[in-house]
């Protein structure tokens, strides 16, 4: 079945003046009078021929593009008669009229009369050009100036008998185009593009809506597509004004047809009128994502598109999307935004992965990895905002191959929350609806979950919907999500654990991260003793009560490292500090000690005992070191070891305590070796020496030049000793 529909016209300037039927006036600051535009101006009264009648711009061009014109009805002197009362002039001392001579009769016949009984008789032969589009006639006036324009009477095929068109009738001295409205040649050919484009006009049918693009891939990736309400014959009527050139020769629709519609149909009509009903079968693949449709215009080249109507199930009621309409040579990735696969198999690792478009619920955010670990040490990670289904939509293009065959994602759940559901879906539609329950551990720290995708080897996933809650309201964090055969440390990055101990001594120790806080700095130690002999220094900055410094860690409490050993500098008396410890259990401490007397003078080591911790992990910590006074003071040398009397590091240099160096060689005097690994640092952090070694002796590589160095000494995996000494030539 083949639907005609008429086309609707619509202007898309401000109507300059805009009446209905009747007496009405439009006079304009620049003496500019209407007596006909769309409607009759003021003190203008149109005649009641009946064969004569006002209908839709049939052809609206660079002339006029006005929305209504008027239509003599095809008998011979079929005429209009107006009556007015207009003074004329030097400002208004020319008539004009546009007429639209599609049946090239040969010329039309206006008559004046004014108050000064004088009446003309003007007749003008139609131009050729009149039979392709409008064209406006100019009839001077000046000999009237002074007079008064009383009534005119228009024939626009004078005495032959056929159908004119005729509108725009004013009086001006200069042709005017907020009157004729007219309608500008499209520069771009394309028309419509998420949204419609230039001088394009898109109809105003409630049964069609531009919505999300509901499945972005390697056809259409544009982000807003037309959707169609699902009636028969619901369709889209689009005005344009594109010339159909060599280059602009294809006519080019993308549908996306998921119900399995039968057909579409696209009605299109040209300067030179030529309507043409296009019906075309839809392709199977069109049910599964998009396809373009390619409508040959070469026998229309010279011509220009005027409108264009759009069913896109044809006759059958049903929804159906389509999009990235434009005329071309050639296809246009420009337009369509080809959503590409993706070759990294990386949905979200920090940002989204290469041709992964994240959705924009205001309920998910990505923010800081609240607790890096073992699992997941990235830095940014995605929380839920606490809603029930609080869930991120993720639309990617990833195919699934053996190599691609699970899809990760690492979840934390410190809420204790039941579970989480994942939603999938394939190019090939096969959606999915996976709830898993979180393990205990996810409660203290990050889980990946792993979906088994094998049976999907073959099919493209092309979106995923996260609801780290389920249908519970509650705050869930989610990271790494990607596909593979194995989980991926690139991805995860697990925070390792520290093997040293040191958390800041004169720089950050293994796999600690100090925060950006402005207040507090990396600075000259101020007063070197025997206490603390480090080059470099914390320093908060005395301007800001409560003035500390957040430190990321993920060191292990042990027996053999049970306490935390923190140096500092007090010299303008602040009366206490305060240290906040965290661990992955979590078991917030607030440490509140009063400064003793000597460290308004000198450095002292505060000890905090974690004996009660052994067995967990020391994962972050807040040092205030003037607790709520807004006073300058210094910390440095902040690690966890053994007990104070076994692990004090007051004695800096020159040593001969229990590990020294003397002629070459770093003597260990209370201790044996047993396979050992002994690692020199210099004061920037830097390895300059690292072995393995067995007895009470080690030889230092002749290259090491003379300054303070760090021992650390590992052995069956647990830190025996930390020592700093000086070495000397």
């Amino acid at each position: 079945m083949i639907k005609k529909l008429q086309s609707k016209h619509v202007s898309f300037k401000k109507r300059l003046g805009f009446v209905t039927l009747g007496v009405f006036i439009a006079t304009l600051s620049f003496s500019q009078t209407i007596i006909f535009s769309d409607a009759v101006g003021e003190n203008v009264t149109l005649g009641s021929e009946s064969h004569v009648s006002i209908v839709n711009n049939p052809i609206l061009d660079g002339v006029n593009g006005s929305s209504k014109s008027m239509l003599s009805d095809g008998a011979s002197w079929a005429g209009y008669t107006i009556n007015c009362s207009v003074p004329i002039s030097t400002s208004n001392n020319k008539l004009y009229i546009s007429f639209y001579n599609p049946n090239g009769f040969t010329e039309n016949q206006v008559q004046l009369n004014f108050a000064n009984p004088n009446q003309q008789w003007l007749t003008e032969a139609h131009p050729a050009g009149s039979a392709d589009g409008w064209y406006e006639r100019v009839i001077d006036l000046s000999s009237f100036e002074g007079e008064t324009l009383t009534w005119l009477w228009i024939a626009p095929s004078a005495g032959e008998a056929g159908q004119v068109y005729f509108d725009n009738i004013y009086l001006s001295d200069t042709p005017s185009d907020d009157v004729k409205q007219p309608f500008v040649l499209s520069p771009t050919a394309v028309i419509f593009d998420d949204a419609a484009g230039d001088y394009v006009t898109l109809g105003s049918e409630d049964h069609v809506s531009v919505v999300s693009n509901p499945l972005p891939d390697n056809v259409n990736g544009s982000a807003s597509v037309l959707l169609s309400d699902g009636g028969s014959w619901a369709g889209y009527t689009i005005n344009t004004a594109i010339p159909v050139t060599d280059t602009t020769d294809k006519l080019y629709i993308s549908f996306y047809n998921p119900n399995g519609f039968t057909e579409n149909q696209v009605q299109i009509n040209f300067k030179t009128p030529n309507q043409q009903w296009l019906s075309e079968t839809y392709p199977s693949g069109a049910t599964d994502g998009w396809y373009e449709r390619v409508i040959d215009l070469s026998s229309f080249v010279g011509d220009t598109l005027t409108w264009m109507w759009i069913a896109p199930s044809a006759g059958e009621a049903g929804v159906v999307y389509f999009d990235n309409i434009y005329l071309g040579d050639t296809p246009s990735d420009e337009i369509k935004q080809p959503f590409y696969i993706s070759t990294t198999a990386v949905v979200f690792d920090d940002a989204a992965g290469e041709y992964v478009t994240l959705g924009s619920e205001e309920h998910v955010a990505a923010l800081a990895n609240p607790l890096k670990d073992t699992v997941n040490g990235s830095p940014t990670s995605l929380m839920s905002d606490g809603g029930a289904w609080a869930g991120y939509t993720i639309n990617c293009a990833i195919p699934v191959t053996d190599t691609t065959n699970m899809l990760y994602i690492s979840f934390y759940n410190p809420n204790g929350l039941t579970e989480n559901q994942v939603q999938l879906n394939f190019l090939t539609p096969n959606q999915q609806w996976l709830t898993e329950a979180y393990p205990s551990e996810a409660a203290n720290g990050w889980y990946e979950r792993v979906i088994d995708l094998s049976s999907f080897i073959g099919n493209t996933l092309t979106w995923i919907w996260i609801s780290p809650s389920a249908g519970e309201a509650g705050k869930v964090y989610f990271d790494n999500i990607y596909l593979s055969d194995a989980s991926n440390e690139n991805i995860t990055m697990p925070y390792r654990l520290s093997t040293t101990g040191i958390i800041f001594m004169d720089e950050a120790g293994e796999g600690v991260e100090l925060g950006t806080e402005e207040h507090v700095s990396i600075v000259d130690n101020p007063m070197k003793d025997a206490v603390n002999n480090s080059e470099t220094v914390l320093k908060s900055d005395a301007t800001a009560s409560w003035s500390g410094y957040t430190i990321t860690c993920n060191i292990p409490v042990r027996d053999t490292a049970a306490y935390l050993y923190i140096s500092m500098y007090n010299p303008n008396d602040a009366i206490e500090n305060q240290v906040q410890v965290n661990f992955t259990t979590p078991n917030q401490q607030w440490l509140t000690e009063a400064y003793p007397d000597e460290a308004t003078t000198g450095w002292y080591t505060r000890v905090i005992d974690l004996t009660a911790f052994v067995g967990d992990t020391l994962n972050w910590m807040w040092l205030a070191p003037t607790a709520g006074q807004a006073r300058l003071s210094y910390m440095d040398n902040i690690y966890l070891a053994g007990e104070p009397e076994a692990t004090s590091i007051r004695k800096l240099y020159p040593d001969n305590g229990d590990v020294y160096y003397s002629n070459g060689v770093i003597r260990f005097k209370e201790f044996h070796l047993n396979n050992a690994e002994v690692t020199i640092f210099d004061v920037d952090g830097r390895t300059v020496q690292k072995e393995r070694a067995d007895g009470n002796e080690l030889n230092i590589d002749p290259s090491i030049s003379e300054g303070i160095y760090i021992v650390r000494v590992v052995e069956n995996n647990q830190l025996k000793k930390l020592k700093k000494l000086f070495i000397y030539k």
